[in-house]
């Protein structure tokens, strides 16, 4: 059946499913044995996602006590136990928090600073200090080798053979996930799908602030909706390969929302960037979609991943921010297909534009026009009116895929909505085709390796070193589709030996695409009158260097 034809059949029914456990569960009887990820060459059958996940649902309730509306983190890459862990919580009301499955603690206290996390569910080797004082009561430990293809899984234990997590508190509960998925299956908690959030995505802000946005299973499937329907039309089951994880907020949706409305199958490899061997596996599966961020295409073109004629493939989808004409048009002539781009931003689903399916109304450089339901405006920066287009100005945004709560909460609102409409802190134009351009991204995050990151983290981590006066992290924009981490530091001590110490705290505290890859020491950081430090300047400055 085709994509559109199977939402048409759908848009009347999911408001009154329960939660995203029962839309993927009434999928399982005409996908019984079909997979719902090939992990590594590996499938996983719905039917056993589901077994796996009703199992381990009861397991949370009666043996860890995790209950309605309880955080719990999922540590994991995008992997059969993703997808168990996040459907046994859906089941049971709880509320799936994405993390990075590398994640420093430095990083987690972070997130726990926002939200009460109750569980942790992450991969057995971990090194990180989990203690009961931090509002912990249990850890489920995960062996990603289990679900691995025998010579794989022989070499994952043999590489990982005798490091465990050993730096846990005796005062927690430790289960490990294998434990958790033979119990009989019980019931499930009632939610409801318009205001109970089922998903907390932890992101940057426009700021560079660390949040965490609440999400509803109605804002999640909306948004899913809206993305499928923005796609070609589909005849059989679809598939799509992912190469990004899951905690990042398009990604999210792209390899895992997506999929499960569709009852499709991702595609995806235990090492993010093992691109050959996703490449290989969407050939042999007649993928119909890659999802990519722009740093992943360079990278894909640096490595000279041979085109494997995957004759199904209708699109590579990745965002237009960063994304230069070179690289698009590399891929677009290597691999004989067309590059999608979309733009959008992590409070409102990380998917808000895309371009038409129409190949003619596309053109290179514009993400599109607004997916289904996701309403556009450009505004004026001072007065706030609405400007006659072609014309560059801020980019409010509105439709039912934004946040219904976010931490910390907002000061002022005021300062981010008119009329509903959300600021972006973009700049943004629009053709006479209705087509729209990003001028100017504004936001104080930076995206290395195709991830939002929050400077503000950054700098917090680097402002206790001892001799650090102030410090300013930017991103400095690569040829490589990526943004370079830049430290600017004010020091009255501007030695070596300090660059070193920042360094070395970095690299123990941060994953390793936060580490910024230049540390610059300064006497004094530049400054506007009123005394905010010039992030645009220092920015500016390095980029007429760098001509």
């Amino acid at each position: 059946m085709e994509s559109s034809k199977l939402l048409e059949s759908r848009n009347d029914e999911h408001q009154h499913w329960n939660n995203l456990y029962e839309i993927f569960k009434s999928k399982v009887d005409q996908n019984r044995s079909s997979p719902l990820i090939i992990f590594h060459g590996k499938h996983v059958s719905y039917y056993s996602i589901l077994s796996m996940a009703d199992s381990m649902a009861e397991s949370m309730k009666n043996r860890l006590n995790i209950r309605k509306g309880d955080y719990v983190a999922i540590c994991l890459p995008l992997s059969p136990q993703f997808f168990v862990s996040f459907l046994a919580l859906q089941k049971i009301g709880a509320i799936a928090v994405p993390l990075d499955p590398e994640i420093k603690m430095y990083e987690l206290n972070n997130v726990m600073s926002l939200l009460k996390l109750k569980t942790v569910i992450c991969i057995n080797t971990t090194d990180l200090e989990l203690e009961h004082s931090q509002g912990l009561e249990s850890v489920i430990l995960v062996k990603i080798q289990d679900f691995l293809p025998f010579e794989k899984a022989v070499a994952r234990t043999a590489k990982t053979l005798g490091k465990n997590a050993s730096r846990i508190s005796k005062d927690l509960t430790v289960t490990r996930f294998s434990d958790l998925i033979y119990d009989v299956k019980g019931d499930g908690e009632f939610t409801d799908p318009e205001r109970d959030p089922s998903v907390a995505i932890i992101s940057a802000s426009r700021n560079g602030e660390l949040q965490a946005m609440l999400f509803t299973p109605a804002s999640l499937l909306n948004t899913a909706s809206s993305i499928a329907k923005s796609l070609s039309q589909s005849r059989g089951r679809f598939k799509i390969a992912s190469f990004l994880p899951p905690f990042v907020p398009a990604s999210f949706q792209f390899s895992v929302i997506l999929p499960i409305l569709l009852g499709g199958t991702v595609i995806t490899s235990f090492e993010r960037v093992n691109y050959y061997r996703t490449f290989f596996l969407s050939s042999l599966f007649d993928c119909d979609y890659m999802f990519a961020s722009p740093w992943d295409l360079s990278e894909i073109l640096r490595e000279r991943i041979p085109n494997m004629a995957i004759k199904s493939l209708k699109g590579i989808i990745t965002s237009t921010y960063l994304l230069s004409g070179e690289i698009r048009n590399n891929v677009e002539k290597i691999y004989g297909t067309r590059v999608i781009e979309y733009y959008g931003l992590p409070e409102m689903l990380g998917v808000t534009h895309i371009q038409p399916t129409d190949r003619t109304k596309q053109k290179p450089g514009s993400p599109g026009i607004p997916i289904p339901n996701v309403e556009s405006k450009i505004l004026e920066e001072k007065t706030h009116e609405e400007l006659e287009q072609p014309a560059t100005g801020e980019l409010y945004i509105r439709g039912p895929g934004l946040f219904t709560s976010v931490f910390p909460e907002l000061a002022d609102p005021e300062e981010y909505f008119i009329d509903d409409y959300f600021d972006t802190g973009d700049l943004a134009s629009m053709d006479q085709d209705g087509l729209y351009y990003i001028e100017d991204r504004r936001r104080e995050a930076i995206t290395s390796h195709g991830i939002l990151v929050s400077s503000r983290e950054i700098e917090t981590l680097i402002s206790g070193v001892e001799g650090v006066k102030e410090v300013a992290v930017v991103g400095i924009a690569e040829n490589n589709a990526n943004e370079s981490i830049l430290a600017v530091v004010s020091s009255d001590n501007a030695t070596e030996s300090l660059t070193t110490k920042i360094m070395q705290v970095c690299r123990k505290s941060l994953s390793h695409y936060k580490v910024p890859q230049r540390v610059e020491i300064r006497k004094e950081l530049p400054k506007s009158m009123s005394g905010k430090i010039l992030k645009r300047q220092i920015i500016e400055e390095h980029h007429k260097q760098d001509q």
